[in-house]
């Protein structure tokens, strides 16, 4: 264990990084419904939400190695907007990279 990291302290960030990507998907989701020239249902990927939940809670799960505990407000919004825009930025990096190994 490293010191000053506790269970319940990684399982809050884990929570607040995956709450922030779900905030995300659920902008997504808003944007789909709204345009009337898409197909709800064909274009939702419960496959893609999850692994992108999982993503968030990773992240978040990184922030422990930033923040300290006890979390203050700033450092919770902080964890969500990490949670939010980082699996963005891993999503961006990996298909730039894709294309370039192809």
């Amino acid at each position: 264990m490293i010191e000053g990291i506790s269970i319940s302290f990684l399982l809050w960030c884990v929570l607040f990084g995956a709450a922030g990507q779900f905030l995300h998907s659920l902008i997504g989701l808003y944007k789909l419904c709204v345009d009337e020239t898409r197909d709800t249902k064909a274009n939702f990927d419960l496959k893609r939400f999850l692994i992108s939940l999982l993503m968030g809670a990773s992240i978040g799960g990184l922030c422990v190695l930033i923040f300290a505990d006890p979390l203050s407000k700033t450092d919770i919004m902080g964890i969500i907007s990490a949670g939010y825009v980082g699996v963005d930025f891993v999503e961006g990096f990996m298909t730039k990279k894709s294309q370039s190994i192809q």
